[in-house]
């Protein structure tokens, strides 16, 4: 008897969640890309927070639109090859000749655009004056990107918080 009741259990069904898909991390060298969300520069002698837009359309350019609380003081700042320009309405500046006219420019060392871009996406920082600590990631298309990221400078630190990022291609 015991025979016949043991061949009539069912075993439990189990449901089996499929484990997440792990995604590879965006390549370094990718383009094109943009990414929007918050930074935020604490240095010595103040603290400046701000909204960003950033487009990069190839290896050589890039667009970063900063931008203060309801969108003031808005500044935009380009990179072709090695040039990084401040636009000033219509007009083309060097970045060094904007130097404490406006926000980010008086504290802040000088990051180039090009490597900046690279540390948003989890480069490591190939000098031992700064270092870059991605805290937190994020899907992004089929790639897994950084959320949030910190940028350290003997006495600064940046804290940048990536919303959105668009790895398709851009207009």
């Amino acid at each position: 008897m015991v025979l016949i009741l043991a061949g009539c259990t069912v075993a439990p069904s189990q449901e089996t969640t499929p484990a997440p898909a792990v995604l590879p991390r965006a390549p370094l060298d990718l383009t094109p890309w943009s990414a929007k969300g918050k930074l935020s520069i604490q240095g010595p002698e103040s603290v400046e927070t701000a909204r960003f837009h950033w487009q990069r359309t190839d290896a050589d350019h890039d667009t970063i639109v900063l931008s203060g609380p309801m969108s003031l003081n808005q500044q935009t700042i380009q990179r072709k090859g090695e040039e990084t320009l401040w636009m000033d309405g219509d007009t083309e500046r060097p970045v060094s000749a904007s130097a404490g006219s406006s926000f980010f420019m008086s504290d802040t060392p000088l990051i180039l655009p090009a490597t900046l871009g690279t540390w948003l996406l989890g480069a490591p920082s190939p000098s031992p004056e700064w270092t870059v600590k991605v805290t937190q990631w994020q899907v992004a298309g089929e790639w897994e990107a950084p959320s949030r990221v910190i940028i350290r400078h003997h006495d600064m630190e940046i804290r940048v918080i990536i919303t959105k990022w668009d790895f398709s291609t851009l207009p």
